[in-house]
């Protein structure tokens, strides 16, 4: 593998080459050195910084509001349905669910609920019959509409979505578990709503082959806090045709792709992406090129970790780990940029057909002619991760601490100079 410094100065752009081995090297430290770490904010004693990432602290508890009626299956409350509930109740109602498993599926019909499950999902389940959607939100609810604290399963038997869908609506899913829902296109689909996931877990989903993924939002807008994702089969674990904004979330898929942005723009913001195939891939076109892919403090991780097309990327303190290619631009946006992030891959760490000049303050490894060799500011050596694409913290031997852009407005949380990736920057990890 060959590793490019490149830097400005005086005398124009110099170029230092120095050699490794063949495999990716950015999980290792030069030299037998202690090994300890500092996860992006380092200070001039060399003492570790704090170790723990967002990621961590976990949701905030659950604290559901005052029920103005109560669900109880087992008797002894106002409904022992939701869907009785659902019909009796005017919009702006909050239905509060006590702990039990309803086998049923719901219709909001129109209505602006908040149903909830009083004590949350590990107690309170809508289970479907296997045949169909459990929840359809899908008749013009608008604010307010909720569905929180509860695990919805059993969701099947064909069509667009199998445990949720959502059409021309408005819909929060707040701590929600989305478990063993399988057989249609997708597990969550929305088309031309405005949704919001918090807290949201998707897990042990089957799709349909051929299928989206767990989440598809066809033009639309979904806004996504501690989203947590796997693909449950599907060819992507999330498909988007509008406008994302996913933060503080976890994407995973063993076989297939993360994020696929078609015609539409992703604002990916302190999130990790960890697939076998492309990690995010995006694509306009040409004649416009306006669709916008922002990814700030998030770390990207697939055969191609970023892949984009005709797009205005803007990217910051990110990691592109690839085991081929780590962010691959084709006919960028004129005012794209990458700054102060790694690209890691076997042909190219970062790789585009032009306008490289926009890329700064990065670390590259690559060994391929057409990678973005003209960057400024460009660091070489391994980048000496702790256990690189697990552990991205970086090992206080790392080249990439206090390396990047030394503006002021990019200090770490600290107030030293910005580290290069996903601990680094005001927003670090």
């Amino acid at each position: 593998m060959i590793l490019l410094l490149l830097a400005c100065g005086p005398s124009g752009i110099v170029l230092a080459q120095d050699t490794a081995d063949t495999a990716l090297a950015s999980d290792t430290a030069d030299s037998g050195d202690s090994g300890e770490v500092i996860p992006g904010d380092s200070t001039d004693t060399g003492e570790s910084a704090d170790t723990a990432d967002t990621a961590d602290s976990g949701p905030p508890p659950w604290e559901p509001p005052t029920p103005d009626v109560v669900v109880d299956c087992k008797g002894g409350a106002d409904f022992t349905t939701i869907t009785a509930a659902i019909a009796a109740e005017p919009s702006g109602t909050h239905i509060g669910l006590r702990p039990c498993t309803y086998a049923e599926s719901l219709d909001f019909s129109g209505k602006s609920l908040d149903i909830f499950g009083i004590d949350g999902p590990e107690t309170t389940i809508v289970e479907g019959n296997g045949r169909g959607v459990v929840v359809t939100v899908a008749d013009g609810e608008s604010v307010g509409t909720r569905l929180a604290g509860v695990t919805i399963t059993g969701g099947g038997g064909g069509g667009y979505a199998s445990a949720v869908y959502v059409d021309g609506a408005l819909l929060r899913l707040e701590n929600v578990v989305l478990a063993d829902n399988e057989r249609a296109y997708s597990v969550f689909w929305g088309e031309g709503s405005f949704l919001e996931l918090v807290d949201v877990s998707f897990h042990d989903n089957k799709v349909s082959g051929g299928g989206y993924g767990a989440i598809t939002v066809d033009n639309g807008s979904l806004v996504a806090e501690r989203l947590t994702l796997d693909c449950d089969g599907g060819d992507v674990a999330f498909y988007e045709h509008n406008s994302s904004l996913v933060r503080d979330s976890s994407i995973t898929c063993s076989g297939g792709s993360g994020v696929y942005v078609q015609g539409g723009e992703l604002h990916l913001r302190g999130s990790r992406i960890d697939v076998s195939n492309v990690g995010v891939y995006g694509e306009d076109n040409d004649d416009t090129r306006n669709e916008r892919m922002w990814l700030f403090n998030s770390a990207m991780i697939g055969s191609t970790a970023v892949q984009a097309t005709y797009m205005h990327v803007k990217a910051d303190h990110d990691v592109f780990y690839g085991s081929r290619v780590g962010l691959e631009l084709s006919r960028p946006h004129i005012d794209s940029y990458v700054t102060n992030s790694v690209g890691v891959g076997s042909s190219c760490g970062i790789r585009t057909d032009g306008a490289s000049d926009l890329f700064g303050w990065n670390a590259l490894e690559h060994n391929g002619n057409s990678c973005a060799r003209d960057a400024f500011s460009t660091v070489s050596a391994p980048p000496a991760f702790v256990n690189a694409p697990d552990d991205l913290r970086l090992l206080q031997t790392s080249p990439l601490i206090d390396a990047g852009d030394p503006d002021k407005d990019a200090e770490d949380r600290d107030g030293s100079r910005s580290d290069i990736g996903v601990y680094g920057g005001s927003e670090g990890w």
